[in-house]
């Protein structure tokens, strides 16, 4: 049984992004960039966010441009806007000699950047700061509507957690017969997530050195079941004989 994970929860976000609508008369108005910053001081401005090859597939991870790039190594870049996370701090609580609950905090945000006009500007050359303001704090309305939308399923007898809808459109596709709902762990997460995102403050962000605007929600959290065993290896035979004076 697939238990949730931190790249399975970030992985949520980056569908999120990958299957964000395109608007063809407003492309400001599709998100483009999924990532989960490396640090604090991560530059919102570098091509690359700092990612690597290493960041291909994985969770904390989308860019639209590179994965039209087909993941060229050599072009890794991301466009704008970005919807970002920055972990805060991660807090263990230990059950029982077995098993730990393992609580991530972190703030999420939503980026754009204030274009100047050229000429004869088009609807995105011609936003307002408010205006940005606006569509970032729809993009957050809408990760957090996705989110709720989240299932875990059984498919052929492999776990999955994925949007309802991309399970119907598989179904609907023939790319699988069908799924089963686990209604359980379903309801738990969702109740969970929409227990702290039902009064959630999106905070504005104004300009800065990377001349970035929109808004982002503090305090969010998501909380994990660790049931690891701790095993060791006790085989293992010293290579010199054990001084007992010593």
């Amino acid at each position: 049984m697939t238990t949730l994970t931190p790249d399975i929860f970030w992985g949520f976000f980056a569908d999120f992004v990958r299957y964000h609508a395109p608007d063809a008369e407003e492309p400001c108005k599709q998100l483009q960039t999924w990532a989960v910053l490396k640090n604090l001081e991560t530059n919102l401005n570098d091509p690359a966010l700092g990612m690597t090859i290493r960041d291909k597939d994985r969770g904390h991870f989308y860019s639209r441009a590179w994965a039209m790039a087909n993941y060229n190594p050599n072009r890794i870049e991301c466009k704008k806007p970005l919807l970002v996370a920055s972990i805060l701090d991660i807090q263990i609580t230990r059950i029982n000699a077995s098993t730990k609950e393992i609580k991530y905090n972190f703030d999420l945000a939503a980026f754009d950047v204030l274009r100047s006009p050229k000429g004869k500007s088009g609807p995105c050359e011609s936003r307002t700061e408010i205006d940005i303001f606006q569509d970032c704090n729809r993009f957050i309305g809408q990760a957090f509507d996705f989110l709720d939308t989240i299932q875990k399923a059984d498919i052929g007898g492999e776990t999955v957690w994925k949007p309802e809808g991309l399970l119907n459109y598989w179904v609907a596709q023939a790319v699988i017969g069908g799924y089963t709902t686990n209604e359980q762990a379903t309801r738990q997460f969702r109740h969970n997530w929409k227990q702290q995102t039902k009064q959630a403050r999106a905070l504005p962000w104004r300009g800065g050195l990377d001349g970035l605007f929109g808004v982002y929600v503090p305090d969010l959290s998501f909380t994990l079941i660790d049931c690891d065993q701790l095993e060791l290896d006790f085989s293992q035979e010293y290579t010199t004989a054990i001084n007992e004076r010593e």
